[in-house]
């Protein structure tokens, strides 16, 4: 099916024409093929697969519709970018909230050696969510990656940089913002300085 033609058929009224591109899109042996080669560095499970391709053709058929909207690419091109950047905006989250997670959990190990030993969990815990409130999205997401000691080659992957050199940079500036927080943060100081060297 040509893009005209699909375009024309989520456009039309007609109920059937509105099944056969739906049809068409979501049992497309090629299209299936482009969006596992796209999403193939993160190895997305056959589930997670068929939920993106269902919630992109929703948002295609959603986007056809609107009177403003220019296909400026092809539809295959178009639908495979809806499954990136959703897939990519879920990943993104999973990532954000299991730091979320592991800073809730590592908050609540109480010990005498740490620095936190006078505060509550409560202190402690909207002490470390208003550093990493602080980020923007990227370092939120980049830090926990690092701290678990990620590869620039996987940063790469994972973030979309063109080189390990540049994932290396990027992290290396997220670190230091979060050095400028911590440096105004008393009793943080010390114990996360000695492990951001």
């Amino acid at each position: 099916m040509q893009d005209a033609e699909i375009v024309e058929k989520l456009r039309s009224g007609s109920i059937s024409a509105r099944n056969q591109a739906f049809h068409y899109l979501y049992h497309s042996e090629r299209l299936r093929n482009k969006i596992r080669s796209i999403l193939s560095p993160w190895g997305v499970e056959h589930e997670q697969l068929h939920e993106l391709i269902q919630y992109a053709m929703i948002v295609l058929d959603r986007k056809i519709r609107e009177a403003d909207f220019t296909l400026t690419s092809s539809v295959e091109t178009y639908f495979c970018s809806i499954v990136k950047n959703k897939y990519l905006y879920e990943r993104q989250d999973s990532l954000k909230k299991r730091k979320i997670m592991e800073i809730s959990e590592a908050t609540e190990v109480e010990t005498a050696e740490t620095p936190f030993a006078d505060l509550d969990d409560e202190k402690v815990k909207t002490l470390l969510w208003s550093i990493v409130e602080k980020m923007n999205e990227r370092c939120k997401a980049l830090l926990p990656r690092w701290a678990l000691g990620t590869n620039g080659d996987e940063l790469c992957r994972e973030f979309g940089f063109s080189t390990p050199e540049q994932a290396k940079k990027e992290t290396y500036r997220c670190r230091q913002k979060l050095k400028e927080y911590v440096n105004d943060t008393p009793g943080l100081k010390t114990s996360l300085l000695n492990l951001l060297k």
